[in-house]
């Protein structure tokens, strides 16, 4: 429901304060305060990635355009380019597409008339007070003064409506307001029905310049050179020396032919007419020698390029294409192989972070929301790529109505709305979460309409329950997913908040309460000291897995006397079925973390993924089983080359290490407050940097000491130590049982004495 009365507007612009919201003045004034900051950085790093000019928004006009619309276009776009084997690979799912018509509103006051001049992406229509017409498409129209409405239609099927206007005091900005076309009449009913506004606050991330609108977004590329060519007739084989991304590119391209490219992650791969998972075919009619670069892009270390008729080429080398991203977080140790497995991390995610955080760069290169939720995460630790991780939750969501999950996974769901809550946590930007509140409720209606009577999260039909690769029942009610369900009503309950939706912050957080009572009162096993797996028609799976308890403990739903159960019996129990992914090993070394297991989440980081880095990783894989040998490492799906060896979940330490090591995490949205507690396990030191809004948290550890310096926010620092740690001018507190928390001011370089327990 719509709550009847409104606040009064806050006079404040730059604060982009809904109105509906609620707030005293304090409340009020912190926000702007902190909304001016963020607006400051977030316009800094979409233009950093974006080449456009500084201060879109805020200082000047920016492009404007549909909440979504431009990352569902891209979304569109980027899936037409995929491909499997040669033929055409998109995404199994809705691709939503934008609207092909927007209305866009600025009321505005002026005391003289002023000119504005207009750059659009489609055809326009401008209108004042729907009594002044402009005629064509003017590309300036001097707006009367006084107070009036400016409205400007915009129609474009193939690419997304957008306008920028600008003038002395008239600019397109985030406070103009923009409402899609009649034709989608009935989804306006049905947004009205649900409470939702029906207009909504126009986004404008990253694009200012006239020249450049959101259609002309592309990557950046770079020429790479192979570390190895092996040439014959006819043939040449080239190892670029680890995994890359990019277009195959050819120099002294010449005659009349066709070539064939097969691309591997391996060897074996790329020498395999038959199994190669990507390979294309070209034709070429060439006067005169010249460079080509092929059409496709593709994930790749090994290419094998055969040409025939009368087709030959001096050179084959690649157009990498990348984000152009900065790396800002950083690990390093005493320990050698652990810097390495931080290094392929970051190299794992860098290439997977594309026009959107993907799951692999060979296949699929689709945008799947449970790899996304453990992007994100990452990305908080190593770039805090703001731009990137707000179009992949944009293109995830898609467009209503819905009638299927969030890739069709009931669990891809869930962790799509938790995910808008962890954005909010470590970005600080309420904007984008108001933005996006809307389908965020829409998707949680369509949730709760596929409960069971008693709220339970169940699969129906055309519903894949998925959780991971592995052999377990997936029918009935399963315990792991009423945690994720549980975890996502919760999340909605915080957004909801601060998207000033009061009625809908009480609701979903009593049906999280509700939901979380009812799952541990039916699934855990006393006798036993664990979350049983799965419930259907009256009885209770006999198998045991970890999925429940590693959930049940990272999210903190079990007091500790369970927890310190569901760790002896689940996690550190070696007859329960062992994880084989890295996708669930990031929630299980997390779980164990968030319990005290450092030494043995040490361990077991260097031995999985050291294990990869012995059979020669450049980046992190899809699956990796320690007790697979040979061929069996690049066999999925029934294929001998179907596995990818460069997956984002594969980069999972970079979060552990940030988080769990270096200890460092934000308390309060935005890193306005935050911990600091870092844990040295068995290394001899440690160094590292986690980017926050405000610039980076740096902290290093030794045996005898801790040194940190924050850029911004108020840091609580909480270390273990057998007697009282010593810093000149900082002040520990004693919690008991060797543990000590001190107050870390900002811009302040703190060297603390401490005695390793």
């Amino acid at each position: 429901m719509r709550p009847r009365g409104r606040a009064k507007r806050l006079r404040a612009r730059r604060a982009n304060l809904r109105p509906r919201a609620r707030y005293n003045f304090i409340e009020a004034r912190a926000e702007i305060l902190y909304s001016l900051r963020m607006k400051k950085l977030l316009a800094f790093g979409a233009c950093a990635l974006f080449g456009t000019c500084a201060g879109a928004g805020e200082n000047g006009a920016s492009w404007i355009w549909y909440p979504g619309d431009f990352e569902n276009f891209l979304s569109a776009q980027f899936s037409s380019k995929i491909t499997y084997k040669g033929a055409l690979s998109p995404a199994d799912w809705k691709i939503s597409g934008h609207y092909p018509c927007v209305y866009f509103f600025k009321d505005y006051d002026i005391k003289e008339p002023e000119t504005v001049k207009i750059a659009s992406q489609g055809k326009f229509a401008a209108s004042i007070d729907r009594k002044i017409f402009f005629a064509g498409e003017p590309p300036e129209i001097t707006l009367p003064a006084g107070r009036h409405t400016l409205k400007i239609a915009v129609f474009n099927y193939e690419k997304i409506p957008a306008i920028r206007v600008e003038g002395p005091s008239v600019k397109s900005d985030r406070s103009w307001r923009v409402k899609i076309d009649r034709a989608n009449a009935e989804f306006e009913e049905v947004e009205r029905a649900r409470g939702l506004p029906i207009t909504r606050a126009a986004t404008d991330y990253g694009f200012c310049r006239p020249d450049n609108p959101p259609a002309k977004f592309e990557l950046p590329r770079r020429e790479i050179k192979p570390a190895k060519t092996e040439k014959s007739p006819g043939k040449i084989f080239s190892d670029f020396g680890e995994e890359t991304f990019g277009f195959v590119k050819f120099k002294g391209l010449r005659g009349k032919g066709t070539v064939a490219v097969y691309y591997g992650e391996s060897p074996e791969e790329a020498n395999s007419d038959e199994h190669c998972e990507v390979f294309g075919k070209y034709s070429f009619d060439l006067e005169k020698p010249a460079d080509v670069a092929l059409p496709d892009a593709q994930g790749f270390r090994y290419a094998r390029a055969v040409f025939s008729g009368g087709l030959a080429a001096d050179e084959m080398l690649m157009d990498f294409e990348y984000a152009d991203i900065a790396k800002r977080g950083s690990f390093k140790s005493s320990d050698e192989l652990l810097n390495r497995i931080w290094d392929v991390s970051y190299r794992t995610l860098f290439l997977t972070a594309r026009e959107f955080f993907v799951d692999g760069v060979k296949r699929d290169r689709w945008v799947w929301a449970g790899d996304a939720a453990q992007s994100y995460l990452m990305n908080y630790y190593s770039f805090f790529d703001l731009p990137t991780a707000r179009r992949t939750l944009w293109a995830n969501r898609g467009k209503e109505p819905d009638t299927k999950h969030v890739n069709r996974i009931m669990d891809y769901s869930f962790y799509w709305l938790d995910s808008v809550r962890e954005y909010y946590l470590y970005t600080g930007d309420s904007a984008f979460v108001k933005d996006i509140y809307p389908r965020m409720k829409t998707l949680a209606d369509f949730c709760i309409s596929r409960a069971d009577e008693n709220g339970f999260a169940v699969g129906r039909k055309d519903d894949w329950v998925f959780l991971d690769w592995a052999p377990m029942p997936k029918s009935g009610i399963l315990c792991a997913e009423q945690i994720l369900f549980a975890r996502a009503l919760d999340s909605l309950s915080e957004c909801a908040k601060i998207a000033g939706e009061s009625e809908d912050c009480e609701k979903f957080a009593a049906m999280s309460r509700g939901l979380k009572e009812k799952t541990l009162k039916l699934f855990w096993d006393d006798a036993r000291g664990t979350l049983r797996h799965s419930y259907e028609n009256g009885n209770f799976s006999e198998k045991t897995t970890r999925y429940a308890g590693m959930f049940a403990v990272l999210f903190g739903f079990l007091d500790a006397q369970k927890a310190e159960k569901i760790r002896d019996n689940i996690l550190l129990n070696g007859s329960v079925q062992k994880i084989t992914t890295p996708y669930m090993r990031f929630y299980e070394l997390a779980a164990l973390c968030e319990i005290g297991k450092h030494d043995y989440v040490l361990d077991e980081i260097k031995s999985y993924w050291g294990g990869m880095l012995k059979e020669g990783a450049t980046s992190f894989w899809e699956v990796y089983n320690p007790d697979e040998k040979g061929a069996q490492h690049t066999a999925m799906y029934g294929r001998p080359f179907g596995r990818s060896f460069c997956h984002s979940w594969g980069a999972s330490p970079l979060f552990l290490l940030g988080r769990y090591f270096a200890g460092v995490r934000p308390t309060k949205a935005g890193y306005s407050e935050y911990e600091a507690a870092p844990e040295l396990s068995k290394l001899g030191w440690f160094k590292a940097s986690v980017p926050t809004p405000f610039g980076e948290i740096k902290i290093s550890m030794d045996k005898n000491s801790v040194e940190i310096k924050s850029d911004g926010g108020i840091g609580t620092l909480r270390l273990k130590s057998a007697a009282e740690p010593v810093c000149p001018g900082l002040k520990f507190k004693s919690d008991g049982g060797g543990k000590y928390s001190a107050r870390i001011e900002p811009k302040k370089t703190y060297r603390i004495r401490y005695e390793k327990i």
